[in-house]
This record gives structure tokens, sequence and C-alpha cells, in this order.
């Protein structure tokens, strides 16, 4: 970037120079053509740096929305991922609740049957005696001894019973506990990915601002350009004033592209193709295939053939009588500075030099230096 302010600053400089020469050099319209076209070669570096610096800000602009795109998305997944941890977290602590309970029943039970069982052990074979004494039958002897081992069988059915459903709890408690903690990892992966593309986005949006500075930067040292062009007017003006008769025009003018009529752009207000701002344009967009047959609208002498800013590789053709058209973005110039050519005679070869989005020509028509609408003076076949 500092390279590049540099060379702007010596290109400014020579264009500064230049634009305060051409009193000086009004007498020498040749020196003048080859002077401007230095200063033109060098500006066109800073066409180009605008034009990538503007495709640059569009990809980076996509790019800024998808990563917003997926901040969003992640935010979802994190949202989703703390819904899920909270739901998990809470069914765990149910789980320790019915844990617990089911721990405090088989420690109860298993109590109740160590005590049952003990005094049978302590008593021993004497129970059975006080059993037997106790009765008022056989029968009944037989009926408290049943009775005796269904209650400690089914405290044993009960204490098995519980340990299952501890068991089980357990397993539910275990798998709960996996689950929370695939949860929590996938929550914090989410939450990483977040970062990284929070940081890859504060990255793009400081670019972006960069970009917009160095565009802005760039398109002031344009206006600069403006004074340029109307110098170049002038030039035609004083040029032609002087020799009025060095075109040799017949006054009728023939179609600039042969056998290639379609009109992609008119003269007037447009949307300009290359910044999307709203400009004026002073010509007419001739559609046609790269390398297309370019001939003079009539005859005259070269004014100018070679760079000029925004316009590409460009031939400018006095025709007398203060008329002079513009041939513009031209792939090959078969013309020089101050040639003479004839009507129909080929100048040129289309094609996208310059600030262009395509093959076309770019076909101006100019009085006293100031641009007409083509079509009123070029009858289109």
């Amino acid at each position: 970037m500092k390279r590049f302010r540099q060379a702007l600053t010596t290109s400014l400089v020579v264009l500064l120079i230049f634009v305060m020469a051409l009193p000086a050099l009004a007498n020498d319209l040749a020196k003048q053509q080859a002077d401007y076209e230095k200063v033109q070669k060098q500006i066109a570096d800073i066409e180009k740096r605008i034009y990538n610096n503007t495709q640059q800000a569009k990809s980076v602009s996509s790019e800024i929305t998808r990563l917003d795109k997926e901040i969003h998305q992640a935010d979802e997944q994190l949202s989703y991922l703390e819904s899920r941890l909270q739901t998990t977290e809470r069914e765990i602590e149910v789980t320790e609740k019915e844990l617990a309970e089911a721990e405090e029943k088989l420690e109860f039970r298993q109590e109740m049957l160590k005590t049952r069982l003990r005094a049978l052990y302590e008593r021993g074979p004497i129970s059975y005696l006080e059993v037997l004494f106790n009765a008022r039958s056989f029968s009944d002897f037989v009926n408290r001894i049943g009775m005796l081992q269904r209650v400690v069988a089914q405290d044993v059915t009960v204490v098995d019973s519980i340990k299952v459903e501890k068991a089980s709890i357990e397993d539910q408690k275990q798998l709960l506990e996996t689950k929370r903690n695939e949860l929590a990892g996938l929550r914090r992966e989410t939450d990483r990915n977040r970062s990284a593309i929070v940081s890859r986005k504060a990255e793009r949006d400081s670019y972006k601002n960069q970009l917009a500075k160095d565009r802005a930067e760039w398109e002031k040292s344009l206006l600069t350009l403006e004074k340029v062009e109307k110098e170049m007017e002038a030039l035609i003006r004083e040029a032609q004033s002087k020799n009025p008769d060095a075109g040799s025009g017949t006054g009728t003018y023939t179609w600039p592209t042969p056998g290639c009529t379609k009109i992609n752009s008119g003269y007037g207000q447009r949307k300009d193709p290359i910044s999307g701002r709203p400009s004026f344009h002073y010509g007419i967009d001739i559609g046609a295939p790269m390398g297309a047959k370019i001939v003079a609208a009539d005859a005259g002498t070269v004014l100018y053939a070679g760079w000029m800013t925004g316009y590409g590789q460009v031939v400018i053709l006095d025709h007398g009588n203060n008329r002079s058209t513009v041939y513009a973005h031209t792939s090959v110039l078969m013309v020089s500075n101050n040639q003479k050519v004839l009507k129909g005679q080929q100048i040129a070869k289309v094609g996208s030099t310059g600030w262009s989005t395509g093959p076309h020509l770019h076909f101006e028509f100019r009085i006293n230096g100031a641009k007409q609408n083509p079509l009123n003076h070029v009858k289109r076949p």
C-alpha cells in the first residue's frame, strides 16, 4: 500500500505538471499527445486497482454475509444444546432423588430382614418351642411356622426387587451422565467454532473497511482525472481551431462497426456497470465480438491514438469543421497520431481495454470537443 501511495503521488505530480504545462505545449500537438499518453498509462494502474478493489469488496461482502449466517446457526445450535443440557440436568436430578429413595428403601428393608434373621438365629430352636408352647394346636403350630417363613421370604423378595430397581436407576443415571458429557462436549466445540467464525468475521470486516478506505483514496485521485478530460477536450478544440481543414471529412458518417449494429448501452443517464453508481453515458456501446473490425466514420486525421483513462486503447479522429469521433476499448490500434485516414478505413479492432465489462466499441461524437449523441449524426444500418 505504501509503495502504491508513492507511485500514486508520483503519477499525480506528473499529472499536475502536465496540466500546468498544457498552455506552454499548445504549439506542439505531438508532444502533448505523447505526454498525455504517459500520464494515462500511469493512471491505468489506478483504474485496475479500483476495479480489483471493487471485486474484492463484493467477494468480502458475500463472505461476511455467509459468516453472519454461520454465526446465527451457531447461536441456534448453542441455544439448542443449552436447552438439552438443562433438560438432562433436570433428569439427572430426578434420577438422583429416585436413586436416593431406592437406597433408603433398600437399607430399611435390609435392616428389617437382618433384625428378623438375627432374632431367629439368636433364639435358635427355643423359638420353635415357644411357638409350640404358644400354639393352641398342632395345626396352629404349623401355621405359625409357615407364616414366619413367608414373612422372611417376602422380605427377601422385596430386597431383591429394590436391588433390581436400584441397579436400573443407577444404569439410567450413568446413561444420563454420559449424555450430559456428550452434550457438554458438543457445546464446547460449537462455542469454539462460533468464536473462530466471529474472529474470522472481525478480520473480514476490518479488511472490508480497509478496502473502502483505499477505494475512497483512489476515487479521490480520479477526480483529478476529470480535469485531464476537460483539458483533453480543450486540446481537441484548440487543435481543430488552428487547422479546421485538417480532417478533410465529407460531413457524412458511416457506421463504425460493419456488420455489428446492436447497441448495448445508449447515450444518456444509466447505472455504471463498473462502479454501480448513477452516471451519464456520453456515447453508445456497440456490441461486437473480440477483434471485430472498427472503421473511421469519416475521413480525417488521427488526433490521438493511445491509452486514455477509462477508455483503454482509444482512437480520436479529427474530421475538420470542429467535428471529431472517439473509438474506445479497442484491442488493437491500427493507426498512429497525426496519420490521415479515409472514410471506412479500418483504424482498430474491437476489444475490452480500460473500464469495460466485455468486448464492445464505445463510440462518441463531438462538436468543438463537447460530446453529442452519436445517433443524431451517424445513421445505424
